[in-house]
C-alpha cells in the first residue's frame, strides 16, 4: 500500500467539499434556471443575482452539475478505499480530481477565446474589461493544466494509463450529455413562452447542442467502458472513430450556431445577447470565434482521418 490513510481520508473530504458547493450551484441553475429562461418564471431565480444571456446561465448549470457527478464518483472511490489494502480505489478517485481539473481548465478557456463578451458584460463593466477578462482566464486556465497535470505525472507515468483515459473520458462524456439534457429540457419552456414560442434560431440551436453534445458524449461514455474492459491498444479504432464523430459534430454546430448569431445579432431572438429582463446585443465576438473555432476544428479532424489512413499510421498501430 503506497498511499497512507491520510491520503485516503483528505481526498474524500475535498471530493465532498467540491460535490456539495458545485451540485448546489448546478442544481439551482439547471433546474430553477436554465429550463425556465425563455419564460418569464425564470425571473424570480435571478432577479436578485445578476441578469445574463442563456449560455451564462446553461454554463453554470453545466460546470456545477458535470463537478457534482465527478466528485460524487471520486467520494465513492475515496470512501471504499479507506478500509482496503490496495491502493487502486484511492487512484481512481485522485482521476476523478485530474477530471475535474481538466474540466474547469476547459472552462475557464472558454472564457477566453469564446464566451469573453458575455463574462466582461455580465459583470457590469465596460467593453474594456474584455482584454482582463481574456488575459485573466487564460493565466487561470494555464495554472489549473499545470496543477492538474504534475500529479497526473506522478500518477500514471511508465505505468498503464488506462485509468487515466477512462476517467477522462467519462469525466468529457458528463459535461457534453449534461450539456444536451440542459438544452433538452430547455424546450419545453421554449415552447410554453408567449412571445418566443417556436422561435425558429433559438429552437433550432437547442436542438442544434443536444444532438452535437449528445452523440459525443455517449460515444466518450462507450469508449470509457470499453478502455476500463480491454485496456487502450485494444480500442484504437473505436477511440479513433470516436475523435472523428466529436471533433466534427462539435466543429459543426459551433459553425452552424455562429452563423446564426451573426445573422440574428441585432434581433431579439439573438441565442446569446438575449437577456432575461433586457435585449442587449454584446457585439460580434461569440459569433465570430464561433465560427473561427467550429472551421479549425472541422479542419483538424480532417487532418486526423488523413493522418489515421495514412501508412505511417498503420504502421505506428501494426
Amino acid at each position: 500500500m503506497k498511499y497512507s490513510q491520510t491520503a485516503r481520508v483528505l481526498s474524500l473530504v475535498v471530493h465532498g467539499v467540491i460535490a456539495l458547493a458545485f451540485g448546489c450551484l448546478g442544481f439551482y441553475f439547471g433546474f430553477f434556471v436554465t429550463p425556465e429562461y425563455f419564460n418569464p418564471a425564470a425571473n424570480q431565480f435571478v432577479e436578485y443575482l445578476f441578469e445574463g444571456s442563456y449560455l451564462l446561465y446553461l454554463e453554470l448549470a453545466v460546470i456545477g452539475l458535470s463537478l457534482f457527478l465527478i466528485s460524487t464518483y471520486g467520494f465513492v472511490k475515496a470512501l471504499l478505499s479507506i478500509n482496503e489494502g490496495s491502493d487502486e480505489k484511492l487512484v481512481e478517485s485522485f482521476s476523478a480530481f485530474i477530471a475535474d481539473g481538466w474540466l474547469v481548465s476547459v472552462f475557464f478557456l472558454l472564457q477566453a477565446v469564446l464566451l469573453f463578451d458575455l463574462t466582461s458584460n455580465t459583470t457590469g463593466t465596460s467593453n474594456g474589461s474584455v482584454a482582463f477578462v481574456v488575459v485573466a482566464a487564460l493565466i487561470i486556465a494555464i495554472i489549473l493544466l499545470i496543477a492538474t497535470n504534475i500529479p497526473m505525472v506522478k500518477l500514471f507515468d511508465g505505468k498503464d494509463s488506462s485509468i487515466l483515459v477512462t476517467r477522462l473520458a467519462w469525466g468529457a462524456a458528463t459535461a457534453l450529455l449534461v450539456i444536451a439534457a440542459e438544452a433538452l429540457i430547455t424546450l419545453p419552456g421554449l415552447y410554453l413562452a408567449t412571445d418566443m414560442a417556436y422561435d425558429g434560431d433559438i429552437l433550432l440551436q437547442l436542438w442544434t447542442l443536444v444532438v452535437a453534445a449528445g452523440v459525443p458524449g455517449v460515444l466518450l461514455a462507450m469508449l470509457g467502458f470499453k478502455v476500463a474492459k480491454k485496456g487502450i491498444a485494444k480500442t484504437t479504432s473505436f477511440s479513433n472513430g470516436t475523435i472523428t464523430v466529436t471533433g466534427g459534430l462539435i466543429g459543426i454546430a459551433m459553425l452552424i450556431m455562429g452563423c446564426l448569431e451573426l445573422v440574428g445579432l441585432g434581433d431579439d431572438e439573438s441565442f446569446y445577447t438575449l437577456l432575461t429582463t433586457n435585449f442587449k446585443p454584446v457585439g460580434y465576438g461569440y459569433p465570430v470565434m464561433l465560427v473561427i473555432l467550429g472551421c479549425l476544428l472541422i479542419l483538424g479532424t480532417i487532418a486526423f482521418v488523413g493522418y489515421t489512413f495514412s501508412p505511417k499510421a498503420k504502421r505506428e498501430n501494426a
